[in-house]
């Protein structure tokens, strides 16, 4: 709706109501039909192309400073988040795509080849052209300087999108790491030197982004191959990490060292605290890095790290920390995308949670078995094993979590997220000021030479929206560490924190877990989940982390239950792919 109803309108209207005055163009005579069509959907998808970008900047915020995310009342953080960017940034660079193509198409209509090249270059006029443009002598092409420019941000896009096509992203994801954030900053500076204004659009997003810069820590780790299990799975403890418990799990972006600076983000099955250790699943499966994790834990003891986060995750306003009387819960898990619940579910005590787990295997079950939940406390645990024979035994294993002593819950310390998004704003503020206002927005014009246009009316506006952002930033930066201290100080004041006896152990005594072969009907899970939230009148809220498969079943069968049962069903779902 967004990216294809304006462009529909400005094609039906402009016969009508031009969008510009881009007519005559070049060299020779007027518009046709064709020319003003081109003219008004290249204009239309130029202007739209600067609102993708925009909210695409602001959707790829992982910090604490992303306001944007925190007004969505925690049903999008960075994992739900990401999803949205990719979205988006495929839709800016198809407008883009449509504008530079577009008005191509226009020039060359309009008035052929040589119309063409001196649109989209800096190419000099002959005598005779600068008579028929009624130029002075001595003029040059600053119109096709700042189309250069465009044509230099169209180049950049598809640098930008050739690495991010999924099947490329996926073999090659450290060429896409390498190179997506160095060629989308060459493509926001094109794109600011051939249109200003974009950096109208820019600006929010690059100050929120700037704040909220992942603040990396070189760290110990040990990797374990957990044996038996599919794929196999390798465990990573992270010493030290730091943290503090979210309602619906934790995750951190994690380098390993002697594997190179590639970055992924992983769910943190054990909650860090201040001097323990933080730890992650990862199963051979998930690809090239994961293999080589698996690799190097058969071969060395312990290495080092460098770790961005803890962060939460999003998802909906629901915990698996708090006590909801009117909220039941039904948590879909397969293989390792049960981890990032394990620290809230060792603590929850909820009559109404119910997680159902998929995994391949007895040994992937038995390998987090002590983990789980106990059953028969707080949480209802069901395990299906998918590959498992349908007569085979299975052992049904009971948590000893409470018994360990291993996922104590610290309390939560206050990010003061609201401190760092008031920061980013007075950055993003005072760039809009200083474009908009303090400099002003210059329009392609002729005056001076080649180099001194650039400089004044192109690099010079760009430099000074910068400086000015980093002047906000330094300005609350002070206000931002305050505010952590003032955070730090009343962290025990905090209403949503654990009780005492939810840090201290768990659910009670507890039982044995329902193991069981074969596959979850997931379709009579989601309506026996509605028909229990309808008898105890509450709302029912499944969530889903896992393959890409369940997770699109367990939509499917939240969009069945909600057309036959009267309760209020939401879905949560997050893929291990994000």
């Amino acid at each position: 709706m967004l990216n294809v109803v304006p462009i529909l309108i400005a094609a039906l209207t402009t016969f009508s109501f031009p969008l510009s005055d881009n007519c005559p163009t070049a060299l020779d005579g007027d518009c046709d039909a064709l020319a003003l069509l081109l003219d008004a959907v290249s204009l239309s998808a130029g202007r739209l192309a600067r609102l993708d970008l925009g909210v695409c900047l602001l959707l790829a915020t992982q910090g604490e400073s992303s306001w944007l995310l925190d007004s969505t009342y925690n049903k999008l953080k960075l994992p739900e988040a990401i999803p949205l960017h990719r979205i988006v940034g495929w839709w800016c660079v198809a407008q883009s795509a449509l504008h530079s193509v577009g008005y191509a198409a226009f020039y060359y209509h309009t008035g052929g080849a040589r119309s063409l090249w001196l649109n989209i270059a800096p190419a000099p006029y002959t005598d005779e052209e600068l008579a028929t443009l009624k130029l002075k002598n001595g003029a040059w092409n600053s119109l096709g300087l700042v189309n250069g420019f465009g044509t230099l941000a169209f180049l950049s896009s598809v640098a930008l999108l050739v690495p991010a096509l999924p099947w490329i992203r996926q073999r090659c994801y450290h060429v896409f790491q390498r190179l997506h954030l160095p060629v989308a900053a060459l493509f926001v500076l094109c794109c600011a030197l051939h249109d200003l204004p974009i950096l109208l659009f820019a600006v929010p997003g690059i100050a929120t982004s700037y704040i909220g810069r992942p603040r990396w820590r070189r760290l110990p780790a040990t990797a374990t191959v957990l044996p038996g299990t599919s794929g196999p799975w390798v465990e990573l403890a992270v010493k030290g990490c730091g943290g503090a418990t979210a309602p619906r799990g934790q995750w951190a972006s994690l380098r390993v060292l002697p594997l190179g600076t590639e970055a992924h983000p992983l769910s943190l099955t054990l909650a860090c605290d201040g001097g323990g250790a933080g730890a992650v699943v990862v199963t051979a499966q998930a690809g090239d890095w994961s293999r080589a994790l698996v690799a190097l834990a058969e071969t060395q003891e312990g290495f080092e790290v460098e770790m961005a986060g803890p962060f939460g995750f999003g998802g909906g306003g629901w915990s698996l920390l708090e006590r909801e009387p009117g909220t039941r819960l039904l948590l879909l898990a397969g293989g390792t995308g049960v981890t990032g619940w394990l620290p809230g579910l060792a603590h929850c005590r909820r009559p109404a949670c119910h997680l159902v787990w998929c995994v391949q295997t007895a040994a992937d079950y038995a390998a987090l078995a002590e983990r789980l939940p106990p059953g028969g406390g707080g949480v209802d645990v069901t395990v299906f094993v998918t590959r498992a024979a349908p007569d085979a035994p299975l052992q049904s294993l009971q948590s000893r979590a409470s018994l360990r002593g291993r996922a104590s819950v610290p309390a939560p310390a206050s990010p003061a997220s609201s401190s760092a998004e008031l920061v980013a704003l007075g950055a993003a503020l005072a760039g809009l000021v200083a474009c908009y206002w303090g400099y002003g927005l210059h329009s392609p014009g002729g005056g001076g030479g080649v180099a001194s246009y650039i400089w004044n009316e192109r690099c010079l506006p760009i430099v000074y929206v910068g400086l000015s952002m980093v002047l906000g930033v330094a300005v609350g930066s002070s206000v931002l560490a305050c505010a952590r201290a003032r955070g730090r100080a009343d962290t025990e004041k905090d209403p949503l924190l654990p009780t005492q006896e939810d840090r201290e152990g768990g659910s009670g005594s507890g039982g044995a877990h329902v193991v069981r072969s074969g596959r979850p009907d997931l379709d009579a899970l989601v309506r026996a989940a509605a028909s229990a939230a309808a008898e105890e009148q509450q709302r029912l809220v499944v969530a889903a982390c896992g393959p890409v498969a369940l997770v699109r079943a367990a939509e499917r069968s939240v969009a069945a239950a909600r057309r036959v049962s009267g309760v209020h069903v939401e879905f949560s779902g997050t893929e291990s792919r994000w």
